[in-house]
C-alpha cells in the first residue's frame, strides 16, 4: 500500500467474499506499510457471540488503541531523555482534550476505560467534585456515583422493544450525543499527516448499535479546518450478509 496523498477526507471501502477467501488476511497485510508511512491503525473484529452486547466490540477496538497510548505515555514518562516521536503522542492527547473537553472525555470513558489513565487529573477532579456534592466520606469514594453507567446501557433500549416512550427518547438523545462525541474523537486523533485506517472485520456479525455508530461516523460532516481523516475498511461474508439486515 502506497500513500500517494494525505490530503483527503474520510473514505469507505467494503470487501466481501465467501468464508475463508482471505478477506481479513488481504486487509491486515496493509497494516505494516501503512503504519510505516505514518498511518494509525485500529482493528475491530466483530463476533457472533458478542452481538447481544451493544457497542461491546467496537468499544473494545478503541480500548485496545488507547491502551497502547497509555503504555507509550508511561514509557515516555519513565524515560530520562526525550526521543523523536514523543511530541506526537502529547499533541494527540492535547487535541483530544481540546475537542472533547472534560464532559466528553468522562462520557467516552464509560466505553474506553483507558481514557481514565491518559487523563488522571481530569478524573481525580471529577471524583473530588462528586464527593463534595454528595458529602461522601473519602473512604467511600469507590461507591460514589462518579459516572452514570446506567446511561451506557440505556442505548440497548433502542435495539429492543421499548414500551416506555420517555426511556426511548432518553436513549435516542444519549445515542446522538455519543455519536457526536465519537466523531469528535476521530477528528482529534486523525489528521492529514497521520490518517487513521479503521478495519472492521466480519461486519455481518455487528450489532445494530455499532452499525448505527459506524453510519454516523461515515456520514459525519467534515470541515476544511477539522476533517476526519479516516479510511474505513469493512469486510463481510457475502453468503451471510442477510443475517444482519441492517448491513444489507
Amino acid at each position: 500500500a502506497r500513500v500517494e496523498s494525505r490530503a483527503f477526507f474520510s473514505s469507505v471501502v467494503l470487501v466481501r467474499g465467501e468464508p475463508g477467501a482471505g478477506k481479513s488476511h488481504l486487509v491486515q497485510n496493509m497494516k505494516h506499510p501503512l503504519t510505516k508511512n505514518g498511518w494509525l491503525y485500529i482493528n475491530c473484529n466483530f463476533d457472533r457471540l458478542a452481538q447481544s452486547q451493544a457497542l461491546a466490540t467496537i468499544s473494545s477496538a478503541f480500548e485496545d488503541f488507547f491502551r497502547s497510548l497509555v503504555e507509550s505515555k508511561t514509557y515516555i514518562e519513565n524515560r530520562d531523555h526525550a526521543e523523536d516521536g514523543d511530541e506526537f503522542l502529547f499533541t494527540m492527547l492535547a487535541s483530544i482534550e481540546d475537542n472533547l473537553e472534560v464532559p466528553g472525555i468522562v462520557v467516552l470513558s464509560q466505553f474506553i476505560p483507558s481514557l481514565r489513565s491518559l487523563y488522571p487529573n481530569i478524573f481525580q477532579r471529577v471524583v473530588v467534585e462528586e464527593l463534595s456534592e454528595s458529602d461522601c466520606e473519602q473512604d467511600d469514594w469507590d461507591n460514589a456515583n462518579i459516572l452514570d453507567s446506567s446511561k451506557s446501557s440505556s442505548i440497548d433500549c433502542i435495539d429492543d422493544d421499548c414500551d416506555d416512550d420517555d426511556a426511548f427518547i432518553d436513549a435516542n438523545i444519549f445515542q446522538n450525543r455519543l455519536h457526536y462525541l465519537f466523531q469528535k474523537l476521530l477528528r482529534a486523533i486523525s489528521n492529514p499527516e497521520s490518517p487513521l485506517f479503521f478495519f472492521l472485520d466480519d461486519l455481518q456479525w455487528a450489532d445494530c448499535s455499532s452499525l448505527r455508530l459506524l453510519s454516523s461516523l461515515v456520514m459525519g460532516q467534515d470541515t476544511d479546518d477539522n476533517p476526519m481523516c479516516v479510511c474505513f475498511v469493512g469486510s463481510y461474508r457475502s453468503s451471510e450478509a442477510n443475517i444482519n439486515q441492517s448491513l444489507v
